[in-house]
């Protein structure tokens, strides 16, 4: 099953809910770390719905 979640603060990203800041993470290009060797990195937002802490998914959840 494949997940396709936009970037934290990736304008995608805020209209689904996102709390991540969109000016750290440069509207979902990261923070400046890490861009000449491909391991970006990104301010997360712990209370964010889409990037923050995960919670299980149950059953209920997922589609068969």
């Amino acid at each position: 099953m494949t997940f396709n979640i936009p970037l934290p603060g990736h304008k995608d990203a805020i209209k689904n809910g996102c709390t991540c800041s969109a000016l750290e993470n440069h509207n979902g290009k990261g923070t400046g770390v890490g861009y000449e060797s491909g391991n970006l990195e990104y301010i997360i937002d712990s209370k964010c719905p889409l990037h923050g802490i995960i919670k299980p998914l149950s059953d209920a959840d997922v589609s068969h």
